[in-house]
């Protein structure tokens, strides 16, 4: 699906915010401007794009009521299709013991030191 204008200056608002630091969704709504309906639409684009993600925060003391948190995940989807031969490398086979080490604790197990009476 091709960007809207609206989608790119919402990309533009919030290139600075961070998970640590998100943009506020209803102040970047009045600095975007236009219509709720078309910002939210835009909104829902960019995450099922994967191209922001956010979260409901409220911070006790700071925060009135809960608020929605956005920021950019950095991803670029291609505008192609996603198959051929530059993801061939994406789905490789796994080795299936070095799959079952990679859940093994990390360090030996305590003895167990149950005193007998």
């Amino acid at each position: 699906m091709k960007p809207t204008p609206l989608a790119d200056r919402v990309l533009a608002a919030i290139a600075t915010a961070t998970s640590k630091r998100p943009a506020n969704a209803d102040d970047v709504l009045a600095l975007v401007g236009g219509k709720d309906v078309d910002f939210w639409a835009a909104i829902d684009q960019l995450a099922r794009e994967g191209r922001i993600t956010g979260a409901q925060l409220y911070r006790p003391r700071v925060d009135a009521d809960p608020w929605l948190g956005i920021w950019p995940t950095g991803v670029v989807a291609p505008a192609g299709a996603w198959t051929g031969p530059r993801l061939s490398f994406l789905f490789v086979r796994h080795d299936p013991v070095a799959l079952k080490k990679t859940g093994a604790p990390r360090s030996r197990p305590r003895k167990s030191v149950a005193k007998e009476a």
